[in-house]
This record gives C-alpha cells, structure tokens and sequence, in this order.
C-alpha cells in the first residue's frame, strides 16, 4: 500500500475527550467496494434485487474492521495550540502482550517534531500515553511499529481488541482475495464550532493485486468504486492522509485476521 506521509492539521476523529474535551465524534461512515474490474459497470447491471442485498452484505462486513480502528492524534496541549497531526491504528492481543499496531512513519513525525523542540500529546482513541517509552518492535523495512500497552491502557483506548485467529505473524494474502480497511482520513473532519471536531471513517473492501511476506498492494481503480451507502465514493486523486496505520483485514470463510496495515 502506497505510503502516505502523516500531515499536519490532520485530525481524526472520533476524537478525544482526553485531550481538552476539544473534540467530538460524527460518527459517520463512508464505506465501498472495490470488487474487481469494471466493479460499478457491474454491479449497475445486476438484478434489481441484488444490490440492496450486495451492500447490506458490505455495510455487516464492514462493522469488525470499523471497531477496531482506532483514531490517533499528536500535537502540542490545548492550552498551547497549535497544528495537529492524525493517523489510524488498532489494539492487537498476542501472547507476549497487547499493542498498538500503526504505521511506523506516524511515530517518525511525532519524533520529528519532538526533535524541534515541541511541547506534544500522543493519544491513542481516549488514552494519552509517551509512545517513545512504549515501543516494542519496529520495523522500517514494513513501516510498522508495536506500542506495548496494559490490559488496564488497552480498555481505555475505546475500541474492540484484535486476536490473531489464524495465527502470527499472518500469512501473506493471495492475490484476489479482500481485504476490508477503516481509518480516519482527514477529508472527512468537519469544524463544529466553539472549538469542536468531528469526522468519521472511511471503510473500503478492496482486491488484493500483489502480494509477498512484507508488503500487499491493492491497486485502486476509480471506476472500480461502489458505495454501499448514501455517500458518494470518494473523488480521484483525493487525499486519504490520516488513513496511515488503518487496520487491514482479510476477507475469510469464518474470520477476519489482522494481516498489516496502511502505509
């Protein structure tokens, strides 16, 4: 999955009443469906009674992935103010313990502004803790960094708890197979005034493309796009930023395995 660099003012909600009680929730959803080639010209001819069906099917598939992410932000205390950045992340339970799983690259630009002499707050969902005293494994080669938490830290941070029910570390997916991914990408944050945020998610099932031990692409067409609610699908060239370290789930017969997340 491509990279995407964590921006500044990217703030994503549900955002926190931990961090000033500044922020609030939408809680609005925008999912869709990439189902393969020429995915909407197909789903505009299918029977009339199926596609009612097809996103009602989605919109459930969608509720596990939407439960574990978990919105992340950075930036200075509200007290001082200041540019905010956002990303997206999960609490996984192994057995050597549980963690906040996201992409490695929001860890470097909380560094990054540390390094400049920078007052900032790290929260993960409703929980602030120092990440720099938490991380457990890193790997720049996959993008991706572990923050050990307590069983205590893990029921504040708000969201459901991901097991890995077919093992770990995950095989990688073949090609072909779905993945389903939520996160909290700035597009979709809404100013509500008197000092209040709110946003919601972006869920997707896409097409697994390519695929090795260390990276899964899934190539994203714009005619490929079905919404499977109100919203429209999301314009071309739009900015996901924020969606960074969004859980990616794989598509299975009976579970759904934490298998990376969005780089």
């Amino acid at each position: 999955m491509e990279r995407n660099e964590p921006g500044r003012e990217r703030v994503n909600a549900p955002l926190i009443d931990a961090y000033g009680r500044n922020f609030h929730s939408q809680d609005t959803t925008t999912p869709i469906s990439m189902a393969g080639v020429n995915g909407r010209t197909r789903f505009n001819e299918l029977p009339v009674e199926q596609p009612g069906r097809f996103c009602a099917v989605s919109r459930q598939m969608i509720l596990l992935t939407e439960a574990s992410a978990v919105p992340i932000i950075f930036g200075p205390p509200p007290r001082i103010g200041d540019e905010i950045n956002g990303a997206t992340g999960c609490v996984l339970r192994l057995r050597s313990g549980i963690f906040v799983v996201t992409a490695g690259h929001v860890l470097t630009g909380y560094e990054t502004r540390l390094a400049a002499g920078e007052e900032l707050v790290w929260q993960v969902g409703r929980l602030p803790f120092d990440p720099l005293s938490r991380v457990a494994w890193r790997d720049q080669s996959t993008d991706t960094v572990f923050l050990a938490l307590t069983e205590e830290e893990a029921s504040q941070v708000g969201s459901s708890i991901l097991s890995p029910s077919t093992g770990w570390p995950p095989r990688a997916p073949n090609a072909g197979q779905l993945l389903i991914i939520s996160g909290y990408p700035k597009v979709t944050r809404a100013s509500q005034g008197s000092g209040r945020i709110g946003s919601g998610s972006v869920s997707m099932i896409l097409r697994v493309t390519a695929a090795n031990d260390r990276q899964v692409t899934c190539q994203i067409e714009q005619n490929d796009l079905v919404s499977f609610d109100a919203n429209p699908v999301p314009d071309a060239g739009i900015d996901l930023g924020g969606w960074s370290g969004a859980p990616a789930l794989l598509v299975g017969g009976l579970s759904y395995p934490l298998i990376g997340v969005v780089s």
